[in-house]
């Protein structure tokens, strides 16, 4: 096998990895919930956080696997919008004195950035191609 073709398989596979673990999260995170999340969210608040990791791991998961990419896409923006919750959470507790969530906190924010790069790049494989109108 050339190299440029391992390098595509294991770069997808290591995003299906990752979507795997997302979707592991957001299971635990509804079977589990963390107390201190849910004192900042609220219970139903820390619920739907869960569920946007469960759904969207699982969705971007699937996507990673058959490379349905355009599924992929918009899938992406429920992982982030869990994300966005949880980090809510996450910089109020380390704001608030507890800097020893400050290295989780960061790691999050940088996956929820790195996701909506992604997104983007997505976008912009999405757009070239749709077929254009006209």
């Amino acid at each position: 096998m050339p190299r440029p073709v391992l390098a595509a398989i294991a770069e997808r596979s290591l995003r299906t990895g990752a979507y795997a673990v997302v979707t592991v999260s957001g299971l635990a995170s509804i079977l589990w919930t963390p107390r201190t999340i849910a004192d900042v969210l609220g219970a139903g608040t820390a619920t739907v956080w869960g569920i946007f990791l469960l759904l969207g791991g699982a969705l971007c998961m699937f996507a990673s696997i058959t490379e349905r990419y355009l599924i992929e896409h918009p899938a992406i923006l429920l992982v982030v919008a869990g994300l966005c919750l949880y980090l809510v959470a996450l910089w109020e507790i380390t704001l608030n004195g507890e800097l020893s969530r400050l290295t989780q906190t960061a790691v999050i924010t940088a996956y929820a950035l790195h996701l909506l790069a992604r997104h983007v790049q997505l976008r912009r494989l999405a757009g070239a191609l749709t077929p254009k109108g006209g």
